[in-house]
């Protein structure tokens, strides 16, 4: 279609100018062609008429008319002068072929010399005739008078003296008076005149018969608005509305206005000197004309060159379209093995298996270019999937470590869970992304005493499971020793411990944040001891509510080394006592700090712009609820895990409001009603 509409476009780029000019072309030169030959045959009816006219010669005039035959576009011809009762011009008809001349003339019927003219010219004919006749008599001057002075002497002369040298000299003399005076009456007459005005083309006339361009450039808009299947219609139809509005002739009524707005009357004057009189215009010389055989001839021309450009256009459509095909074709194969290739990609789930399946392009084009850059993308997934692979298996051997549940075949799960006699464990972990530096565990000592350890190291990815690992390591082999004395009860050796051990690797914004605790499952006596983690989350039994113990601030492993952290007062221990039906709650900020994007009804991402339905737009950055306006999410928050705790353990239904939901004013309500208490719970 674009191939369509831009040959098409093309094509009219260039044929309708051309189209233009060559119509114009043909109507100048047919127009002018036309003038021409009335001319002359006007010419030769002013030089008749100057000869019949003053002798009333009728029979002679009367051939004169015959001879419009020579012009095919000539209706008729007009030849009115004086009467016979006189020599002043009066627009008398003396010789005619119009057939509409009875309607014209003041008499019954037609009498050379008798019947008077009256038509649209009468009027200006008359003021025609002073004009002329005053420009020439400033144009001859004397000559009329020294003419009739040579006259005289001729007549006074003798016969003797007439045909002797006197009277031939008298004789040259005036002849050559006459000429001259016949010359400058042949250059006044000599201007042929129109009504109306005669047109050098068709779009002159502005009514019905230039409508030979108006309607073959519609014609040809409408042709190649039918090939583009109505790509110019549009504009053919705003072109056939302009012809029509000037075009006369197009509208209901005036169906004759084309007809009239194609005939001409041509009209010359005749002047010469009759007598002594000083009055030079004697007759005129009337010649109706019409262009209607013109404008059909021109019609027809168009219509050829029409057919031309039609079958110029359709060949170069055709052309264009199976060009188009071929290019079209030889794109879009490579581009649908492309589009096969990348939907494999795409339904790969293990995209290792990847491996060796390239795409060959054999061409150089940009599609050559863009399939290298899939094999190049391909090649990156296959080594992302590899190294994927590599941190899946780093995952479970970093789950290793931690007190999980295992499935049938060996593999951890995200929780685990241990019932004692005096004390139930339970714990989740998953990492966001991979392998993470979170890590938490409990170990039962002899019995009565378990060591727990929630730590939270800075960064994601393989640097932060690697120092996680090290301090699983690390707690892990300080416990297994591990005795129920008086040195036991120092659990912060193992922090200062932890704290060198990272401190001494020197890794740039790497430390660990941890709570670790030596828990007493008969007296509920629990020590703790934090790095940068000081505070913990238990659920009172008795007062049936969360609680909070913020333990003393101290810095995060790996920050400072151990003699400037003693400085600072060191890693003290504190004591807490866990009463029968406590709940003691470690967790990392991953629950907390949670988050969920705010969304529209369409489900698009937002940005908070302050209370919904609110007259004013609240600033950016002042406080709406548990986030700022002009943020992007909210997190779940330490008030809602608290809530959610103290619904579940209190047996009751806990509702979750949502800021900026999609879904509208729903809230979601979970039912704990039905639970017992349990830590699993």
């Amino acid at each position: 279609s674009f191939t369509i509409a831009l040959v098409l476009m093309v094509v009219a780029m260039v044929s309708l100018p051309l189209y233009r000019i060559m119509t114009r072309t043909q109507e100048e030169t047919l127009l002018k062609g036309l003038w021409d030959r009335s001319s002359v045959l006007m010419e030769g009816f002013a030089s008749s008429a100057r000869v019949y006219l003053p002798a009333q010669n009728t029979l002679e005039l009367g051939f004169l008319p015959a001879q419009t035959a020579a012009i095919p576009e000539a209706r008729y011809v007009t030849i009115s002068g004086f009467g016979y009762d006189s020599t002043i011009f009066a627009d008398h008809v003396w010789a005619t072929n119009d057939p509409d001349i009875m309607a014209k003339i003041d008499t019954a019927g037609f009498e050379p010399g008798r019947s008077r003219l009256e038509d649209d010219l009468s009027l200006r004919i008359s003021l025609l005739a002073q004009e002329l006749d005053a420009q020439a008599r400033a144009e001859v001057g004397d000559l009329p008078a020294s003419i009739i002075r040579l006259n005289r002497e001729y007549d006074s002369l003798s016969p003797e003296q007439r045909t002797g040298d006197p009277g031939r000299t008298i004789q040259n003399t005036r002849r050559g008076l006459e000429n001259q005076l016949t010359e400058r009456l042949n250059t006044i007459s000599a201007r042929i005149r129109s009504e109306p005005a005669f047109p050098a083309r068709l779009s002159d006339i502005g009514t019905g018969a230039t409508f030979g361009y108006f309607r073959g450039f519609t014609r040809l808009l409408e042709h190649l608005g039918d090939i583009a299947g109505g790509l110019v219609s549009a504009l053919a139809a705003r072109l056939t509305g302009i012809a029509a509005e000037a075009s006369p002739a197009a509208a209901p009524g005036q169906a004759d206005a084309g007809a009239d707005a194609a005939v001409f009357v041509l009209y010359k004057p005749v002047m010469f000197r009759q007598g002594s009189e000083d009055v030079y215009f004697r007759g005129l010389i009337r010649l109706e004309v019409s262009i209607n055989a013109i404008v059909a001839q021109i019609e027809d021309a168009q219509q050829d060159l029409l057919r031309v450009i039609l079958m110029v256009a359709l060949t170069a459509i055709l052309i264009g379209a199976l060009g188009a095909l071929v290019l079209a074709a030889l794109i879009i194969m490579p581009i649908k093995r492309l589009v096969t290739h990348v939907e494999r990609i795409r339904d790969t789930d293990n995209k290792a298996q990847l491996a060796g399946v390239d795409i060959t392009i054999k061409s150089r084009d940009e599609i050559a270019v863009l399939g290298n850059t899939i094999n190049d993308m391909t090649h990156g997934l296959v080594k992302a999937a590899l190294a994927s692979q590599d941190l899946t298996i780093g995952k479970e051997v970093q789950k290793k470590f931690i007190p999980l549940e295992m499935d049938k075949e060996g593999n951890k799960l995200t929780s685990g869970y241990t019932d004692t006699k005096n004390a139930q464990f339970f714990g989740y972990y998953e990492g966001a992304k991979g392998v993470s530096g979170d890590y938490f565990d409990y170990l039962e000592l002899d019995g009565r005493y378990f060591a727990i350890i929630k730590c939270d190291v800075a960064g994601k990815g393989i640097p932060a499971a690697l120092i996680m690992i090290q301090v699983a390591t690390m707690f892990l082999t300080y416990f297994k020793s591990w005795k129920p004395t008086e040195k036991g009860m120092h659990i912060e050796e193992l922090v200062y411990q932890i704290n060198d051990f990272i401190e001494t690797l020197g890794f740039k914004g790497r430390f660990a944040a941890f709570t670790l605790a030596l828990y007493d499952s008969e007296t509920g006596l629990t020590r703790f001891c934090n790095a940068g983690d000081n505070i913990v989350h238990f659920y009172d039994s008795s007062e049936r509510k969360m609680k909070a113990i913020t333990l003393p601030q101290t810095p995060a492993t790996g920050v400072l080394p151990n003699f400037m952290v003693e400085s600072k007062g060191g890693y003290p221990v504190q004591a807490l006592t866990l009463d029968h039906g406590d709940l003691l709650l470690l967790y990392t900020d991953g629950i907390e700090e949670a988050k969920r994007k705010f969304r529209d009804k369409d489900f698009q991402e937002i940005l908070c712009a302050g209370e919904p339905g609110a007259r004013e737009i609240a600033p950016v950055d002042s406080p709406h609820a548990n986030h700022m306006v002009g943020q992007a999410d909210e997190e779940l928050g330490a008030d809602r895990v608290e809530a959610i705790i103290n619904a579940a353990m209190n047996k009751q239904v806990y509702t979750l409001f949502k800021y900026h939901n999609p879904e509208g004013d729903i809230n979601l309500e979970f039912d704990f009603t039905t639970c017992k208490g349990t830590v699993e719970e």
